[in-house]
Parts: structure tokens; C-alpha cells; sequence
């Protein structure tokens, strides 16, 4: 018999509770959740069971408008003011920019965890709102020349280096 639960069951009891909520902790061990406006943000154990990782997906990198997601992605992370302390990175495998937060499990009262979930949420819509936002702002022409810039196409490798056009 289990004699304590996981950061990640207590904080499904709390939601339960308080909010009146219907989750739990999946087969696969996440705690899958949703925002008021519909923003998927996911609960996770580190394998070393030290941390928990929340994420949410903020934009997909498909089509034109992914350089601009990435350049303003890259100025919401600059001295973490933006991502209050969490980060932004690049899932090359989904192609999507994702907001993340670690949060040490030894941090992980029962009030600490809520407040961070509600500021994960808060944030994550704030980001995906200013990413909308700038990508935007792009005039048809720009979107039109970024739609012709070489990708990775999710393999993860570079695209090959424009040639010069130096002939001997």
C-alpha cells in the first residue's frame, strides 16, 4: 500500500478539490490539463522523479510565420522576463515552440503548486497571445520571402549554405 503520493497526484487532488475539477494522472504518468480559453498544458515528472516540468505548446513552426514566432520567442526569453522564470525552446520533432517551468519536487507544497500552475497558465496565454501578436504585425511581402527561406524539414539538420554565386 502507498504510504505517500506524488507531486502530481497531490496536485490533481488539489484541482479536484478546489476547483471542482475532473482530473488525474494519466497511464503514462502526465497530468494532462486545460486552460479557460483551451491551451493544452501537460504536468510531468523528470525520470530522476526531482523535478516537475510543465509545458504547454505555444505555436507551430509550419509555414512562413515560424521565423517570426522564433525571433519573438527569442526576445520573450531574453533575461527571462517575460517567461517569469521559465523558458521557451524548439521541439524539433513536433516542430512546435514550447513553454516550459521546472519546479523542484523538494518546492512542491501543496500551495506552491498551485500558484505555479495558475502562473504557468497565466504566462503560457501571455506568450502565445504575444507571439500572435508579432507574427501578426508581418506585412503579406515579408510573409511571402520568409515562405521561401530553406527548413529543417523536423530532421534536425541544418539546411545546406546559400551558394555565394562566386564563379572562377
Amino acid at each position: 500500500m502507498k504510504t505517500h503520493s506524488s507531486p502530481l497526484e497531490v496536485l490533481a487532488e488539489l484541482l479536484n478539490r478546489q476547483l471542482e475539477a475532473d482530473v488525474e494522472v494519466g497511464p503514462d504518468g502526465s497530468l494532462d490539463l486545460m486552460t479557460g480559453s483551451g491551451r493544452a498544458v501537460t504536468v510531468v515528472l523528470t525520470e530522476d522523479e526531482q523535478q516537475l516540468v510543465f509545458r504547454s505548446p505555444l505555436a507551430s513552426l509550419s509555414g512562413p510565420r515560424g521565423v517570426l514566432y522564433m525571433a519573438q520567442a527569442l526576445a520573450s526569453n531574453l533575461y527571462q522576463a517575460e517567461t517569469r522564470g521559465g523558458v521557451i525552446g524548439l521541439d524539433l520533432n513536433a516542430h512546435l515552440l514550447v513553454f516550459s517551468y521546472l519546479l523542484p519536487v523538494s518546492r512542491a507544497d501543496a500551495e506552491t503548486l498551485l500558484v505555479v500552475l495558475m502562473n504557468f497558465c497565466d504566462t503560457a496565454e501571455a506568450l502565445a497571445e504575444t507571439l500572435e501578436e508579432s507574427a501578426g504585425a508581418a506585412e503579406p511581402e515579408e510573409l511571402e520571402a520568409l515562405a521561401h527561406l530553406p527548413t529543417t524539414e523536423r530532421t534536425g539538420e541544418p539546411p545546406a549554405p546559400p551558394d555565394p554565386g562566386l564563379r572562377a
